[in-house]
């Protein structure tokens, strides 16, 4: 990961007053505007840029992904997606990823939730995340399930973009099939289990 440091520099009012036009329609900070514009100059490349990159070919991926639906996100460094959930009402699920740079590299995390007041829904997804959780062997302090909302943290590849853009797409991929699966067999707790079971075969997270 590309190591950041403070520098003081002078620059004039109406220079500042440009990037500060261009950080705000881009959603960036002043000091990230200015890093990517040093940065298109000399040809480098940026984090933020790689994280841009990521998610565009991430969503590429998740275009052609049948029943996954892609959303507008107000913030850089975000996808959104959603996806039906065969449930009474034909309620939705949504998919966010915000990606963010560490000392260890580039950060992930995903979150997934339905807009739902249903209780019973709601149950049934944390049944659902726990036992994907579960089934998936996913480390306990990289997940979080609670009220229908689940929570998954992840390290990412950073020197390969259509790598890391693969392992997110694949993600959100694996999860809705295996809750596809779920929700086909429930409310039936052990052919729940099997289905989940089927759906992840030797897929690795």
């Amino acid at each position: 990961m590309q190591k950041k440091s403070v520098y003081s520099i002078v620059l004039s009012d109406r220079v500042v007053e440009q990037v500060d036009a261009l950080a705000y329609e881009n959603g960036m900070s002043r000091s990230a505007m200015i890093n990517h514009i040093l940065a298109e100059q000399l040809s480098l490349t940026t984090p933020e840029q790689q994280m841009r990159s990521i998610l565009s070919a991430a969503e590429e991926l998740l275009r052609s992904g049948g029943t996954l639906q892609l959303l507008p996100t107000l913030a850089d460094g975000m996808l959104a997606v959603k996806a039906p959930v065969r449930f009474k009402y034909n309620p939705s699920v949504r998919y966010a990823v915000e990606l963010r740079t560490t000392a260890q590299g580039i950060s992930g995390e995903l979150r997934a939730a339905a807009r739902t007041q249903s209780e019973s829904l709601t149950e049934a997804l944390d049944r659902f995340f726990l036992l994907f959780s579960r089934e998936a062997g996913l480390d306990a302090g990289q997940t979080h399930t609670e009220n229908g909302r689940f929570t998954f943290r992840f390290l990412l590849p950073t020197t390969d973009t259509q790598a890391a853009a693969q392992q997110i797409a694949g993600l959100i991929q694996i999860i809705q099939r295996a809750m596809k699966c779920f929700f086909d067999a429930y409310p039936d707790q052990s052919e729940c289990i099997r289905a989940v079971r089927s759906s992840l075969g030797h897929s690795k997270l």
